[in-house]
């Protein structure tokens, strides 16, 4: 009983339109998602070769894999943790662009399909560089409706004898304010890792590494229920519950978002407990930001007893600065000044 009504509870909130000011608790995170793959040469490596080249020597076994065939696995990887629900999704490469994928509402099974049948991951090593042409500039300039996320995957090492990839990356992000960028990277030498961290100013997140994204099923699933669709299933990231900066109490966003969570919880077996942790962007000191965080952390809890939520089931804790999202941009801080509620 208790596990039906929890699945239609998670139905219906998954129904909910995402916008610009609050997004979904459960389900799509974003209106609609695009994975920008780099198919240059430098790509089509194995990750072995890669690193050797770098002066990199380590013994990981994504050693033998190609760098191209990995993004195109991470990629269809994310249609499967959205499964049958349907959400705008596009797949497109660059050097050279093509949109393999076009935006379209499909399934999370049809959009792993259309990636594992439409995207290269063997084409030639040499004599194919990574550059922003006219189309692929012409990309990054086009306006799209509603909340977006945007995952960009490259080694780096683009050639500056077209467009400026950093300033693609810039003009995309002007036009499309409500667009979250997440930069995904196989960069290991030091110039290229240079080039990438450059993207950084644009992105939501810090830079992610595709080595870890695809070895590290934790890193995976934190990746993906932060920028595309959230399963709710073990914890629920109240995103929508940040706080103004040095401020701990609730605005009226927050309270909403907070009623839908409430539902979730009540749905939960009554033997289950929770904890709820507060975090911090990293303006301000460590001693500070770990007071302030716990204040966070309370009020959640607060709300929750106050609707009937045993409180002997709650545990709460202040967990300080948060480097899950990008505290160089004003959205990552925001998203970093947020509680969560983890089920135990």
């Amino acid at each position: 009983m208790k596990k039906t009504l929890l699945a239609g509870i998670l139905g219906a909130l998954v129904s909910l339109s995402v916008s610009a000011d609050a997004a979904s608790l459960c389900g799509p995170q974003t209106d609609s998602f695009a994975v920008v793959i780099d198919a240059s040469g430098s790509m089509m490596q194995t990750f072995g070769e890669a690193k050797e080249k770098a002066g990199i020597e380590d013994d990981a076994a994504i050693n033998d894999e190609k760098i191209a065939s990995a993004a195109k696995s991470f990629a269809a990887k994310i249609g499967t943790v959205i499964g049958q629900d349907k959400m705008q999704s596009s797949l497109y490469a660059v050097a050279p662009f093509a949109r393999l994928v076009p935006l379209a509402e499909r399934s999370g099974m049809e959009f792993k399909d259309e990636t594992e049948a439409k995207f290269n991951a063997d084409m030639e090593v040499f004599g194919r560089p990574s550059w922003i042409g006219k189309r692929a500039d012409t990309f990054f300039k086009e306006t799209l409706a509603g909340k977006n996320s945007l995952i960009f995957i490259t080694d780096g090492g683009f050639t500056g004898e077209l467009n400026d990839p950093v300033q693609a990356l810039t003009e995309f992000r002007k036009a499309n304010p409500d667009t979250l960028v997440y930069i995904v990277s196989a960069a290991y030498d030091e110039a290229s890792k240079a080039q990438v961290e450059a993207f950084n100013a644009e992105s939501f997140m810090p830079i992610l590494s595709l080595e870890t994204l695809v070895t590290d099923d934790l890193a995976f699933n934190n990746f993906v229920t932060a920028a595309i669709y959230d399963k709710c299933s073990e914890s629920i990231e109240l995103k929508g519950v940040n706080f103004a900066f040095d401020k701990s109490d609730l605005d009226a966003q927050s309270l909403e978002i907070l009623a839908q969570a409430l539902e979730v919880v009540k749905a939960r077996p009554e033997t289950d407990r929770m904890r709820i942790e507060g975090w911090t962007d990293w303006v301000g000191s460590d001693a500070y930001n770990a007071g302030l965080s716990l204040r966070r952390a309370q009020v959640v809890r607060d709300y929750l007893v106050e609707h009937g939520i045993d409180a002997a089931r709650i545990d709460i804790e202040g967990k300080g600065e948060s480097y899950k999202y990008n505290n160089e941009t004003p959205e990552g801080r925001f998203a970093n000044r947020r509680a969560e509620i983890i089920f135990e």
